[in-house]
């Protein structure tokens, strides 16, 4: 069985996400990561995607951007949203198995996400 999604809403760059917390030290989400989790979230939601036990692996095809950006900076929080929203059970070894990322011509816009068992199913104990 393969997940598949679109994303409308813009992905943020992983150079995005997180922001030095000048208070108490460590990272922060920014208010972009947490804005676009829960506008993906809705689009999730909406599409009605099933979760997938087991090992995986995900394939994203993206619009070409208006921007030159790179295409591996949208990867972590596609893979954050496909855990936060219970897709997959983890993003960690050995779950995830593969992640590849290409630009399409066939999209006019957004993200599209395919999410497959990977061939190999490694028994794993989530933490």
């Amino acid at each position: 069985m393969t997940l598949t999604f679109t994303l409308t809403c813009p992905v943020p760059s992983v150079n995005e996400l997180y922001a030095n917390n000048r208070k108490g030290g460590g990272r922060v989400k920014t208010e972009r990561y947490r804005a676009f989790k829960n506008a993906a979230g809705w689009e999730v939601k909406a599409q009605k995607v099933k979760s997938l036990k087991g090992c995986f692996t995900l394939h994203i095809m993206a619009a070409h951007p208006k921007k030159a950006r790179d295409i591996d900076n949208m990867i972590k929080p596609i893979l954050d949203l496909c855990v936060d929203m219970g897709l997959v059970e983890d993003d960690r070894w050995p779950l995830c198995q593969g992640v590849s990322a290409q630009w399409s011509e066939a999209l006019k816009e957004g993200v599209m996400v395919s999410i497959r068992p990977a061939a190999h199913q490694i028994k794993a104990e989530v933490a």
